[in-house]
């Protein structure tokens, strides 16, 4: 009996020595792979040619920690074969992804794109139908994930705000989804009868209104995960490398597309149709989905509406607006007062404490190419810095600051390049004649 009592506690301490062993064994496994894959991540930040690039993605791959590194990886390895023209093995591998990873709106968008790029027109277009053919829709969250909420994770409405995530994530690709369709019709009539499905979509208006509700009350951002998870489906499916939106910036970066869309959709409308059943057309639609968050968000939209009213404070004409150079995107910079260090904000001081457009600072203005920044400012050190912006009423105010620093956060906005060009001719005559706007 002792005998037997000794050989089963060796058992036991040969079982446990094998257990430690193997839990070494992992954790020296995944600290190699860890630094292996950040090490690689390095490498592929630099210029490189697509095969190398394909053979390291892969790399990467087989060495990543977790499900969405492994993600951004195989988007990567899929998009270094559509770059190279292989769509027939970039699309092998997209299947494989389904596999791995659950097959979500972006997923199937880009197997959309991918029919495109291979001549299959018919199927990418039924295919991107489908994405827009219902409403985004507000899951609430089930009773279980309610009482893991309350029990588990501190009673912060975690699924809560993923609701709203996977919402907003779902809204945005519907709107890419519909623009790419549009984009797919020669004649402006077809293209405007895809455009027009935007209003099957859905109002975003009050989710984005208790969202940033919820987010006031809670003060609490979706987990790291999510938030990786939207950013890596967005660039590696949807194609969102410059202008996706970002979890931390949520209200703001889908109103933007909201606009953006609208922006497209009315200019459409109005080459089909004309000014006048345009601005009738469009009057209820900003009636139900007119939130914005920052004034230039609207802005153009607003000068349309406004032409050929009374008091036009936006002073554009029909004929002006057709002139506008249609393109992609531009950029804006937009200032946000802001006091460091105990420091009072020259902005503040001045009167100004909210958000605003840059019209222009001394020698730099909205016509430049080159962006505004920290280093013009500092160039002006000892000289007064004449400061015209535009504020959320749509009216103009100008600066004079002394201080050798604004006191603001500079930030840059993608937008419509047609807004752009608005406000390059509004201010500065930039293709029209002059207008003296600017004191």
């Amino acid at each position: 009996m002792k005998k037997i009592k000794i050989r089963g506690w060796w058992i036991f301490l040969l079982v446990l020595i094998l257990l430690i062993a193997w839990i070494r064994r992992s954790d020296a496994k995944e600290e190699n792979d860890n630094v292996t894959y950040n090490e690689l991540m390095k490498t592929l930040a630099k210029p490189m040619p697509l095969d190398k690039a394909y053979g390291l993605w892969k790399e990467a791959y087989n060495v990543a920690g977790d499900n969405n590194e492994r993600r951004w990886c195989l988007g990567n390895v899929i998009l270094c074969k559509e770059q190279k023209g292989d769509f027939s093995d970039a699309m092998i591998l997209l299947n494989d992804c389904g596999e791995e990873f659950e097959v979500g709106t972006p997923t199937t968008f880009h197997k959309a794109s991918l029919f495109t790029k291979m001549g299959q027109y018919q199927k990418a277009k039924s295919i991107l139908d489908s994405i827009v053919s219902d409403r985004a829709v507000f899951h609430e969250p089930s009773l279980w994930e309610d009482i893991e909420d309350a029990l588990l994770l501190g009673n912060n409405n975690a699924h809560v705000n993923e609701a709203y995530m996977n919402l907003f994530n779902e809204y945005v690709c519907k709107i890419v989804a519909l623009s790419y369709r549009a984009g797919m019709e020669t004649d402006s009539l077809k293209r405007l009868q895809c455009l027009q499905r935007f209003e099957n979509i859905g109002v975003i208006d009050s989710y984005v209104r208790d969202y940033a509700s919820f987010i006031k009350a809670n003060k609490k951002s979706a987990s790291y995960f999510l938030n990786e998870k939207i950013r890596t489906l967005q660039k590696t499916q949807l194609y969102l490398f410059f202008f996706f939106w970002e979890p931390d910036n949520t209200v703001n970066d889908i109103l933007r597309f909201k606009w953006t869309f609208i922006q497209m959709y009315l200019d459409e409308y109005d080459r089909c149709n004309g000014i006048n059943k345009t601005k009738y057309y469009f009057k209820k639609i900003l009636e139900e989905k007119g939130l914005a968050s920052e004034v230039c968000q609207k802005y153009l939209i607003n000068a349309y509406m406004s032409i050929g009213e009374q008091n036009n404070k936006y002073n554009l004409s029909y004929e002006e607006f057709k002139k506008l150079r249609r393109g992609t995107f531009g950029w804006i910079v937009k200032l946000t007062p802001t006091t460091t260090l105990n420091k009072p904000s020259a902005f503040i001081n001045a009167g100004v404490t909210k958000p605003c457009v840059l019209i222009s600072c001394n020698g730099w203005n909205i016509c430049d190419s080159i962006l505004f920044n920290r280093e013009m400012v500092l160039k002006d050190k000892g000289k007064v810095k004449k400061v015209v912006i535009l504020k959320d009423d749509y009216t103009t105010d100008t600066l004079r600051i002394k201080d050798d620093l604004l006191g603001v956060t500079i930030s840059y906005r993608p937008i419509n390049f047609m807004t752009v060009d608005l406000l390059r001719q509004l201010f500065f005559g930039y293709g029209v004649k002059k207008r003296n706007v600017i004191g």
